[in-house]
């Protein structure tokens, strides 16, 4: 049975000022690289067998630093794992967005842009990961394989998967742990 683990790329500029990213190509700043460093740390010895990213920089960065820190070969890019399309938000702050569109910041400061026009609605973003993770376990069948991705992509996962989330808030170097069960990915 294929698990894939996937994981929040480490922190940016952007993240720390609480700006949409999008696919936009914005690197890890220094606490993303040390988040990067530390989570291979606690992979050590989970049996994860290969990495997989987002073809961003943010997450072919914290891909590659798990790849090397773990031994194993450079990830595998996979365009599917990007983050969510942002359309027309993509470069503004939460703040702006939320007065362009009259929605308020949730608890933890992020502003859903789930169904606003322009945007690639959970839907869209969950075919896409999913296709992506079916041809991964194909590929590499009874392996646990991590696969970098983005926040806003992941929860839209979160939101349309069976199963119980490891983290409710997806923070920098979060994992959502799944396991494909039969056709089925679920959350475990």
């Amino acid at each position: 049975m294929t698990e894939i683990w996937v994981v929040r790329h480490g922190e940016t500029d952007w993240n720390r000022t609480g700006r949409f990213q999008g696919d936009l190509p914005v690197p890890l700043n220094d606490r993303g690289r040390a988040q990067a460093a530390a989570l291979a740390e606690s992979l050590r010895g989970a049996g994860v067998t290969a990495v997989y990213a987002s073809d961003l920089p943010r997450a072919a960065q914290t891909a590659a630093i798990l790849s090397e820190a773990l031994g194993l070969p450079p990830p595998v890019m996979e365009p599917r794992l990007r983050e969510r399309d942002m359309g027309p938000y993509r470069g503004l702050a939460y703040r702006e967005a939320a007065a362009s569109t009259g929605r308020s910041l949730n608890a933890a400061g992020w502003l859903d842009l789930q169904g606003l026009p322009g945007v690639e609605d959970d839907r869209a973003v969950r075919a896409r990961l999913l296709a992506a993770f079916a041809d991964i376990a194909a590929a590499l069948p009874d392996a646990r394989v991590v696969a970098v991705s983005h926040g806003a992509a992941m929860a839209a996962l979160q939101r349309t998967l069976p199963g119980e989330p490891t983290a409710t808030v997806l923070g920098n170097g979060a994992i959502l742990r799944l396991r494909r069960d039969g056709d089925e990915w679920r959350m475990t």
